[in-house]
């Protein structure tokens, strides 16, 4: 919904297209017929998407990709104006919704999220107050080869597994790699192709026998075979982070952010309430189809 309005709106801002800059400041980025799509329509485009999609849209290849996805609406669009398509009275019905969503957004961002202040002091005590939720927890970087045992496996299909998980730990210890043996014989179908690697693991996020040894070595050290619920493991460490508090000025935007969105849910659900009465809101629930008559 949101790229469907973005680009009705760009639509009728691209209508006069190149004529504020000159070819050499505003160069042409695409082109189909008469239509020109310059930078400044591309970078206009960008801007008003939310900060999560620009920062999608960074890349070349994205940039690329975005480019050429609205090319395509644009001459789909232009075929169907061609046959009168705009003018049939369902679709000038929707464009009409697509209009009224848009202003309506942006009206309630002008008139009440835009003059929302969150202040140095608000932010500091939410900081102080919620210290705990920025600290990053003790972490070491993994990786495992597993041989997994069935739930409810006899004594000898796990004596089995856990001899296979033996023979590979001797293999390490005479210097075979260990994203070699990771790749060939880890039954972790999701780590295997990466050499094993489980990347950066904190406390209690796997089993605890896994987690005890996991958080018991130094980097460079391979365990001993390790048992859980899911096999046999072998567990390389590669580093390890110490618990970490984030400092205020690291996460102050996010706080900031998330104070303002805060106050824009009750202050937006202000807003509309005394707009309904202003209005004179009228909804009848009673008419409504499938609805009992009292």
């Amino acid at each position: 919904m949101f790229i469907r309005i973005l680009f009705l709106v760009l639509t009728l801002l691209l209508s006069f297209s190149g004529t504020a800059f000159s070819a050499e400041d505003d160069p042409a980025l695409a082109k189909t017929g008469d239509y020109i799509f310059r930078k400044s329509d591309l970078d206009r485009f960008i801007g008003y998407a939310p900060q999560y999609m620009q920062e999608q849209f960074k890349s070349s290849p994205q940039k690329e990709a975005l480019i050429k996805w609205l090319m395509h609406q644009k001459i789909i669009s232009d075929m169907a104006r061609k046959e009168g398509f705009d003018k049939k009275a369902y679709v000038k019905e929707q464009l009409q919704y697509l209009v009224d969503d848009f202003l309506a957004k942006e009206y309630i961002t002008y008139a009440v999220v835009d003059k929302i202040s969150i202040t140095e002091d608000e932010l500091k005590e939410y900081y102080s107050r919620n210290r705990g939720k920025f600290t990053v927890p003790e972490q070491v970087k993994a990786s495992h080869i597993l041989i997994k045992i069935n739930f409810g496996a006899a004594a000898e299909e796990k004596n089995k597994a856990r001899d296979k998980a033996k023979q590979l730990l001797e293999w390490l210890k005479k210097g075979e790699k260990f994203e070699t043996l990771a790749e060939h014989y880890s039954e972790d179908q999701t780590s295997k192709a990466k050499g094993g690697r489980l990347g950066y693991i904190s406390k209690g996020q796997m089993a605890k026998s896994f987690d005890e040894a996991a958080f018991s070595m130094k980097p460079g050290q391979i365990s001993d075979v390790v048992e859980t619920d899911y096999g046999y493991h072998i567990i390389q460490i590669e580093d390890h982070k110490d618990a970490v508090t984030k400092t205020f000025e690291e996460v102050k935007g996010s706080i900031k952010e998330q104070l303002k969105n805060e106050a824009a849910r009750s202050k937006v659900a202000e807003f509309m309430k005394n707009a309904d009465k202003d209005a004179g809101l009228e909804i009848y629930s009673e008419s409504l189809p499938g609805k009992k008559k009292k």
